[in-house]
C-alpha cells in the first residue's frame, strides 16, 4: 500500500482524569478512531512497525559506533581501518535517520 502514515494517534475518547485513563482496558473501549495528529489529551501515538524497526536499527548502529570508538580511545589511537569502520557506521546511521 502506498503513502501509509509513519505514525497515527489513536483517539480513545474522554476520561475523567489520569487514574480513569490508566484503569481503562483498551479492549473494552468502543468507538476508537484515529487521526494523523494529536488532538485530545489522552490520544495515544501509534508508530508503524517499519518505523520502530528503523529506530531499533539506528540505536543499535549508534551503540556499535560508541563501543567501537571507546575501544579505539582506550588503545590510544585510531588506525586507518578503524576510521573506515567509523565512517561506515556513521553512513549507516545517516541512512537510518532519513
Amino acid at each position: 500500500m502506498k503513502n501509509l502514515p509513519k505514525k497515527i494517534y489513536l483517539q480513545l475518547g474522554e476520561f475523567r482524569d489520569d487514574t480513569d485513563f490508566l484503569d481503562t482496558d483498551f479492549g473494552e473501549l468502543t468507538g476508537v478512531t484515529w487521526a494523523d495528529s494529536d488532538i485530545d489529551e489522552y490520544d495515544q501515538e501509534y508508530i508503524h512497525e517499519d518505523e520502530v524497526n528503523k529506530l531499533r536499527s539506528l540505536v543499535q548502529a549508534q551503540k556499535e559506533l560508541i563501543g567501537f570508538l571507546d575501544i579505539s580511545i582506550v588503545r590510544g589511537f585510531l588506525l586507518e581501518e578503524s576510521l573506515k569502520k567509523v565512517k561506515e557506521l556513521r553512513n549507516q546511521i545517516k541512512e537510518l535517520e532519513k
